[in-house]
């Protein structure tokens, strides 16, 4: 088994370094220059196009799926097969927070590979103290990988967060994951509860990315649907695509901040950020915190709170 494991991290190790050209999140597999100008144009009436007459219905349909989906899994979460399931997840949730600190020790390493705070976009090439700054991503992704000394790794890695958002302004927030994983383990031991803490840092970062891709700079969002073709698999036009897309991902973010039906929520996370992640061949290291912090909180979703079949 080990050896399947130690096979498994190593086969990711030279996927991660193989895709180092790509960007983070959907609208960076455009040009700098397209992101750059995309973000000086704004969106008037981002909502405008959910009420239309040729999408009115679109958008009825879309909501009362939602709905019945949230329903549909609420309810068979309440079967025997249902506790059946949560029983055999409940088991696992002891990897929770190995899972959490390999993803951040994971992410830190890359990070520092490309030369980058946190994101790719975060360029540190041509600072002064990025050798400095690289050498404490390297020095602290390893003790979070391996477990050492991770009361001096978590303020460390905390510090390099802070210096980002000093660095890059409030768009570091579309990061604040890692900020959530870091106090997490900093705060762990100290009676502090720190899922709600993670939980809560997660959907502030998913809320600003769809505010400010998907509604306030749609121009990014649909930049990227027409240059690869997404209307030929979702069948609508790129405007409502990302109006509809803005409002899925706020309402994602206000569900994970206040832990709403967080297994369907997860579901629909993860499902969506993988499609992007393979279809559009964005970088796969910077995703890799969000999928840690969703695998914690799934498992231990169902460790906190017990279901009770009927």
């Amino acid at each position: 088994m080990m050896k399947n494991i130690s096979s498994a991290i190593i086969s990711l190790f030279i996927y991660l370094f193989t895709v180092t050209k790509t960007y983070a999140h959907e609208v960076y597999v455009l040009t700098p220059e397209r992101f750059s100008d995309g973000l000086k144009t704004y969106t008037q009436n981002p909502f405008s196009t959910l009420f239309t007459k040729q999408h009115i219905s679109i958008t009825i349909l879309i909501f009362v799926s939602l709905v019945s989906f949230y329903a549909l899994s609420y309810v068979l979460l309440k079967t025997k097969w249902g506790y059946f399931f949560s029983h055999h997840v409940e088991k696992l949730a002891r990897f929770g927070k190995p899972i959490l600190r390999l993803s951040l020790g994971i992410s830190l390493i890359f990070s520092a590979f490309s030369h980058s705070l946190f994101g790719p976009e975060l360029s540190i090439a041509k600072y002064s103290l990025a050798p400095f700054i690289e050498i404490a991503l390297y020095l602290s992704g390893f003790m979070f990988i391996f477990g050492f000394f991770i009361q001096i790794a978590a303020p460390l890695a905390l510090s390099l967060f802070l210096y980002a958002f000093f660095t890059f302004g409030f768009y570091t927030i579309t990061y604040i994951g890692y900020a959530g994983v870091i106090l997490f383990f900093m705060l762990d031991k100290k009676k502090f509860n720190t899922q709600i803490l993670l939980r809560i840092l997660l959907g502030i970062g998913l809320l600003y990315t769809a505010y400010t891709i998907k509604i306030q700079h749609q121009h990014l969002f649909t930049d990227v649907y027409n240059q690869y073709r997404l209307q030929q698999f979702f069948q609508l036009d790129s405007i409502f695509a990302s109006s509809i897309a803005g409002v899925l991902e706020l309402g994602v973010g206000l569900f994970v901040i206040f832990g709403f039906t967080l297994i369907p929520t997860l579901f629909i996370l993860l499902l969506f950020l993988t499609f992007f992640l393979f279809y559009l061949g964005e970088n796969l290291w910077p995703h890799i915190i969000i999928y840690g912090i969703s695998i914690y909180l799934f498992l231990n979703q169902f460790s906190s709170k017990k279901r009770i079949a009927k």
